[in-house]
């Protein structure tokens, strides 16, 4: 399971703040930046498409007008007449000039023979009819030739010695299926440039193969005459010499040229790029206000939290006389009071606690006590009862002895005594097994200087000293030797009682150390658990009992007991 990571309670009331307070903030910046673009940018995409609309229309309705006529002329035009009776020709020509003068934008109207032969112009230039020849396909006198649509042909054709745009507009004239000649309209560029000198923004009238037509517009246009590379992939807004266009299109006359007005937004496109730095230096600056306001304000309401905590802290580390004084007047004070009442509540039931437990210890020991009489009294008793029959005079003597030790085993209010206390208590059992088993049974005490007067529970040693009489004895050992000895190191009292019985077989001795190991008695003898339980109810859990054993070697059972408490009850 993926550890969740840890956060800061004042931590997270900052990035709240923070976010809280700048998001709605920034946000109205970045509205007002947006609504300013885009009323901008609408402004200039409506005048571009009103400019682009207007001119494509009037465009297209110019060369319409011209075309049409032209059709008309090549239709009605009978070549020989014009060559050979002037009253015709003249009356053709004055329908030529009354149509020409009646256009805003003027042309130059050119009749050529099915030779190419120029027969008559308004604006007689030889260069036109080199240019004408560039771009027609001739063809031989006997050919015939059915009628055809108007060619549209506008290229950078030098004329009046000049490298200028025109818009050639050619038809044949045939008569009974063959070729009489040539009608045609030439168009200047500069026929447009008082009208679109006019303009607001340039106009650019392109041909299909991206050839600029259009007067005045030089710096959009390459060195062969094309519109320059940045106006042709259709992007509207377009980067070109390091200034900002935007640029609206449309297709006219079928799809043979398009209309294109390029709108120079240089100074919007700066003005909403300093106007992003602006709101972003803005936004930086109310950042920076804000996280310094949030860091106070955040200071201020979690400082209550983190007295808290450390309070907290304290308790858990053992110390229960903490208490918080908050007087903030909400919600904080009542929690303040709730832990100083809960404290106090805490402290009460562990002293509460305490006690319980002194007294359940009290009341456990004295009922381990109580299971070393009937032991020992049906043992004793069963000695002097055949005592007196073949001894009667000891039996006498053991049931003094008996009888000083049932007045030292009932005494109440005296859990642990001395070392002293015990040993004469340990001499008169002994006194009584020596009646019972004589010579073979001999004993040792060595008292370390000092260990007398140690403290050590009431009755811990007499179960010891009586399981290494009741199983030191085998069947074929006559002798058993006890050895009882005190030895003081660092306040640990410990008291070594050995003997050189057989020993006790390997698989009883490991569940009896198990049985002291783990605190569990699940066996019969009762009597070294007891003791050892004793000792830990008293002194605690590093102390108690330890034994060791080898088959025909003996036993060494180690009491061991903190030496300098000497608890009366």
């Amino acid at each position: 399971m993926e550890k969740r990571k840890q956060t800061c309670f004042r931590d997270e009331i900052r990035k709240s703040l923070i976010f809280h307070a700048l998001v709605p903030c920034f946000i109205s910046l970045v509205v007002l930046l947006l609504v300013f673009t885009a009323l901008g940018s609408q402004q200039i995409i409506r005048k571009s498409k009103t400019m682009m609309a207007h001119f494509s229309g009037e465009f297209e309705r110019v060369i319409t007008s011209y075309v049409n006529e032209n059709k008309k002329m090549a239709r009605e035009l009978d070549m020989k007449f014009f060559k050979a009776q002037p009253s015709y020709k003249t009356e053709a020509v004055s329908g030529i000039y009354r149509f020409l003068n009646g256009q805003d934008y003027r042309g130059n109207y050119y009749l050529f023979d099915e030779d190419r032969n120029v027969v008559f112009s308004t604006d007689n230039q030889a260069n036109v009819v080199q240019y004408i020849g560039n771009y027609l396909q001739w063809n031989t006198v006997d050919q015939k030739y059915s009628k055809k649509d108007c060619i549209f042909i506008y290229d950078n054709t030098v004329i009046d010695g000049r490298a200028l745009p025109a818009w050639l507009m050619l038809e044949t004239v045939v008569k009974d299926g063959k070729l009489k000649g040539y009608s045609g309209f030439v168009l200047k560029a500069e026929a447009f440039k008082k009208h679109l000198g006019n303009m607001e923004q340039p106009v650019l009238m392109v041909n299909k193969f991206n050839r600029v037509f259009t007067d005045g517009t030089s710096r959009f246009q390459d060195d062969r005459g094309k519109l320059v590379k940045e106006f042709r992939d259709g992007r509207n807004l377009v980067c070109f010499g390091k200034r900002w266009y935007y640029t609206a299109r449309q297709s006219v006359l079928g799809g043979e040229a398009t209309v294109q007005v390029v709108y120079d937004c240089t100074s919007f496109v700066q003005l909403c790029i300093m106007s992003l730095m602006l709101v972003m230096l803005l936004a930086l600056v109310v950042a920076m206000a804000i996280y310094r306001s949030a860091g106070k304000v955040a200071d201020k309401k979690t400082e209550i939290i983190y007295d808290l905590i450390g309070a907290l802290d304290r308790v858990e580390k053992g110390d229960l006389a903490v208490s918080l004084n908050i007087t903030s007047g909400d919600e904080f004070e009542r929690i303040g009071h709730s832990f100083n009442t809960m404290i106090g509540s805490i402290r009460h039931l562990l002293a509460r606690h305490q006690e319980l437990a002194r007294e359940n210890m009290l009341a456990t020991v004295q009922i381990l006590e109580s299971q070393f009489n009937p032991h020992f009294l049906f043992n004793t008793l069963e000695s002097i009862r055949y005592m007196i029959k073949f001894k009667p005079g000891e039996a006498e003597k053991m049931l003094v002895c008996l009888s000083r030790m049932l007045r030292y085993s009932i005494q109440n209010g005296k859990d642990v005594v001395t070392v002293k206390e015990e040993m004469d208590f340990i001499n008169r059992y002994l006194q009584v097994m020596l009646y019972r088993y004589g010579e073979r049974l001999k004993y040792s005490v060595e008292l370390e200087e000092g260990s007398s007067q140690a403290s050590i529970p009431r009755m811990a040693m007499q179960p010891i000293v009586e399981n290494s009489i009741k199983y030191g004895f085998g069947e074929d050992r006559d002798c058993l030797e006890i050895s009882i000895r005190t030895r003081i190191q660092d306040g640990v009292l410990s008291v070594i009682i050995s003997d050189d019985g057989v020993g006790i077989p390997e698989g009883l001795l490991k569940e009896l150390q198990s049985n002291l190991e783990y605190h569990q008695n699940q066996m019969d003898h009762i009597g070294i658990y007891n003791v050892h339980k004793r000792i830990r109810l008293v002194c605690g859990n590093g102390f108690g009992v330890r034994i060791e054993s080898r088959i025909n070697k003996g036993t060494v059972v180690i009491l061991r007991v903190l030496s300098n408490e000497n608890k009366n009850d």
